[in-house]
Formats: C-alpha cells, structure tokens, sequence
C-alpha cells in the first residue's frame, strides 16, 4: 500500500495498492501498466496506470460504478490523484530498472512515499 500526498475534501487520506504490473507489449509502446485499487476508506475503486511516453490513468468505476465513483469524485480533486498515481507508477517502475528505489525514500517533486521504511524481508537478512 501506498500512501498519497493527497488528502480528501473530508480530511481522509487517500492510498494506491498494486495488484499487477505489466510490461506494455506492442508496436512502440514502451512503458508498463500497473492495475491497483485507489481509495479513501470510503470508497475503492479499480485504477490502472499506464506509464510511458504518454502516461494515463483510467478509473474502471467511472464506466462501472459510476455512481458510486461521482461521490468518491466530489470528495477528491480528481486531477491532484490522477498527478499522483502517475507520479507512484513511475517511482515504482523506476525502482524495478534499478534506477531508484521505491522503498523509504521521498524525492523533491514526487507525490507519494511507501508506508514501509524497508521490506520485512530485507530487514531480518
């Protein structure tokens, strides 16, 4: 689970957790999909994020469960959890190419920090 620098019009703080992550396969596209759960303690919902020359963020509930997706809308500002995510993704794609690490540090800029200062199983190594 990730935490978002991103907070609720309520005050509730919002979280991303990870379920798949795919490298993209075809004619030039570079880059890697991650599929998640977005939410707020109130509402979670199906996210996928696509990081590449062109990153997007698609919420599944804003087809699906459009209702429920409106409310959680109201209570975010939807184009700060969109940064967000996006910004989540490339941190952690980053960190499986070896060029960052996507556990306990908080680089100037990104939005978003793991709740974990390291993984359990580096720690009792």
């Amino acid at each position: 689970m990730v935490w978002l620098d991103v907070t609720g019009s309520n005050g509730s703080a919002l979280y991303f957790v990870t379920d798949r992550i795919e490298r993209q396969q075809g004619r030039g596209a570079a880059g890697f999909t991650l599929a998640g759960i977005v939410g707020d303690g109130q509402y979670e919902g199906e996210v996928i994020v696509e990081v590449g020359a062109v990153p997007e963020v698609t919420y599944i509930d804003a087809w699906l469960a459009a209702r429920d997706f409106s409310a959680f809308e109201r209570r975010i500002d939807l184009v700060q959890v969109t940064a967000a995510l996006t910004a989540i993704a490339e941190r952690v794609i980053g960190g499986l190419g070896g060029q960052a690490s996507c556990f306990g540090e908080r680089r100037a800029g990104r939005s978003g920090r793991v709740a974990e200062a390291s993984p359990v199983w580096r720690a009792v190594a």
